[in-house]
């Protein structure tokens, strides 16, 4: 199976976090120690684009994961599919 990134970005720690959609449209988060994570089957993700700072302002709420994270469009474009 494909992943491609659609979000990257830094916590306020720095730590780097990932989403990814794979082949079949389903969201995956990748934490950052490196673990990707299905998400599922009730989280919510939303997405604020700032474009003062040309930054995405992401939010996560997820078994996985829940948290805040600031990202770019250089920051995506830097992700490699997995």
């Amino acid at each position: 199976m494909n992943y491609f990134p659609v979000c990257v970005g830094y916590t306020a720690n720095d730590e780097k976090i990932i989403l990814y959609q794979d082949d079949q449209k389903q969201n995956h988060i990748q934490l950052p120690n490196g673990e990707l994570w299905a998400l599922g089957p009730k989280y919510i993700i939303e997405t604020i684009f700032d474009m003062v700072e040309a930054k995405f302002h992401v939010k996560v709420e997820s078994p996985q994961w829940t948290g805040t994270f600031t990202g770019t469009a250089e920051d995506l474009f830097e992700a490699e599919p997995r």
